[in-house]
């Protein structure tokens, strides 16, 4: 169901990039074969000894000794280098390829969002974390703010990204330049409550301390260049993003329609539905099908994504499944189906992980909050915006 009126969005913490450096795997052992050649050498010497006594009619004892001892007597070619110890090659370090930041566009500038410091507009300052020392915030955009921080300022976990090579999207490189706050919220400020009950106050514009002290507020990298809605250390395997696929995009989309509301998460919403009025032999009437069908370039895996979701306005059933089934030899092969909570558009699929799994790439039924979720519905990172104002 939609948020009450004048209500935002409910945070979801996400956790600040980790920007270690992988540690670098230490060099192979290599194992030296120079006193095996001397073993070699002296068994050699051995059999010529004895066969240099064959003829000699009393019995010669020879005494066994060991391959050490045989090694010792015969003179051996000097070793190149020194025998090494075998190292144990370190534990693998975590690939860390599900982490990912979110861009934001503010003034024209590219942010990548490193970690959240509030997202609740409505708590009190006292419940707010304190932020780190910033210069003058100005507001870029009727509400949206940027404020500058120093490196010097920020956790050494962050400061580390300054000049660090980061990707856009699945292809574009660039680097960090700096930092900065960047405070965000939408709506009207009448629904703060600071000023009279005039209606002429949704006229007012947003001031940067307004926004600074009711917006969600991210310590975010700015970067040189780039546009594009997430990021990630260039150290890290880039982003699979799923192509588009044309022919039989149809013919898969309808069997994909078909599936899908026959499903159980889609049948759970029949009997709302037709208790507003919908036919029961179509309940489904008015609910508008988004289809993707994409390929996987790596594998090679063809997918269609179908999500059925209504925003007839507040009151009325919650209209939002989604199915996502592999095309096999024998037709649709169901992967998930389920509600997508609170994620009410699909933007794009990807593949996080180069693993052939897909995630999500979304927004929130206002289209503020930006989501990216496995198929299974677990969050992978969240940035949510207030919104001051009635929905309906």
């Amino acid at each position: 169901m939609a948020p009450p009126s004048g209500s935002s969005s409910q945070p979801t913490q996400a956790p600040a990039l980790r920007p270690e450096v992988e540690p670098a795997r230490a060099p192979a052992s290599h194992w030296l074969v120079g006193g095996a050649a001397g073993v070699a050498v002296g068994a050699a010497a051995l059999v010529g000894v004895m066969s240099a006594t064959v003829a000699v009619p009393t019995p010669i004892v020879i005494e066994t000794r060991g391959p050490a001892a045989i090694a010792a007597a015969v003179e051996a070619p000097a070793l190149a280098a020194p025998v090494e110890a075998l190292v144990e090659p370190p534990p693998a370090a975590p690939s860390r390829a599900s982490e990912l930041a979110l861009v934001i566009e503010a003034g024209g500038v590219a942010y990548m969002a490193l970690t959240e410091l509030r997202a609740d507009g409505e708590r009190s300052d006292d419940d707010a974390p304190a932020l780190p020392r910033h210069r003058r915030p100005e507001l870029v955009e009727r509400s949206t703010v940027v404020a500058a921080v120093d490196g010097a300022d920020l956790a050494p976990e962050l400061a580390a990204w300054r000049d660090r090579q980061v990707r856009v999207g699945a292809s574009c490189t660039t680097s960090v330049t700096g930092f900065a706050l960047v405070a965000r919220l939408e709506g009207d400020p009448f629904y703060l409550g600071e000023g009279g009950d005039d209606l002429d106050d949704l006229a007012l514009a947003w001031t940067a301390e307004q926004v600074m002290r009711h917006g969600a507020v991210v310590v975010a990298a700015r970067l040189a260049g780039c546009h594009g809605a997430y990021a990630r250390d260039a150290a890290l395997p880039a982003v699979v993003e799923l192509a588009p696929v044309s022919a039989p995009a149809d013919e898969l989309a309808a069997a994909a329609r078909a599936r899908l509301v026959a499903s159980a998460p889609a049948q759970e919403l029949v009997p709302a539905l037709t208790a507003e009025g919908h036919p029961p032999s179509a309940p489904f009437d008015g609910v508008e099908f988004a289809t993707q069908v994409v390929r996987h370039p790596g594998t090679g895996v063809t997918f269609v994504s179908i999500h059925g979701v209504s925003d007839g306005g507040c009151g009325e059933a919650e209209r939002n499944v989604w199915g996502l089934y592999r095309v096999g030899d024998a037709g649709l092969e169901t992967v998930v189906e389920r509600s997508l909570g609170t994620m009410y558009a699909v933007d794009a699929l990807l593949d996080l992980d180069g693993d052939g799994e897909l995630e999500l790439l979304g927004e929130d039924w206002l289209g503020l909050d930006r989501i990216v979720a496995r198929a299974d519905g677990r969050e992978v990172v969240r940035l949510d915006v207030p919104f001051y104002g009635c929905p309906c």
